[in-house]
């Protein structure tokens, strides 16, 4: 016999949206393991312990509830590994950078709010798998040079 787990949603009395994960097998639900599970703390546990962007993270996380598969198991089967390679990452800015001249001449002039623009394009262009902290450091290192 094999269990399986089972994650319900409902809306509380306070209209917050509340998960319940339930283990049950083909007799029914075995065990409550949680009345209210906190779904961003889920999240944030995920990104912390891959190391992964946001972007991967809400991939991954999607995935986990619709296949059951663990997060390990998705990452490795989808290569959703977060690259914090300088020579991958700056290879991404140079290209960004390059098609992207006009904001790059505007955040030198001063336009610093830009640098949220551009690494959303290097994020972007990485299929969000670029470390960005990574991205941040070099995109100014590339600016500033």
């Amino acid at each position: 016999m094999t269990n399986a787990y089972r994650i319900t949603q409902q809306v509380d009395s306070n209209e917050n949206l509340v998960f319940s994960l339930d283990k049950y097998d083909t007799f029914g639900v075995l065990e409550v393991f949680s009345d209210k599970i906190d779904i961003e703390m889920l999240y944030n546990k995920l990104k912390i312990e891959h190391s992964l962007t946001d972007i991967i993270a809400k991939e991954v996380f999607n995935e986990m509830f619709k296949s059951g598969k663990s997060a390990g198991e998705i990452i490795k089967e989808k290569n959703l590994v977060q690259v914090s390679d300088d020579g991958f990452i700056n290879d991404i800015i140079l290209k960004v950078l390059s098609e992207n001249k006009t904001e790059a001449e505007r955040f030198k002039a001063g336009e610093k709010k830009l640098q949220g623009v551009l690494v959303g394009k290097i994020m972007k262009e990485s299929k969000g798998k670029a470390n960005p902290q990574k991205v941040n450091e070099l995109l100014i290192k590339n600016l500033e040079s």
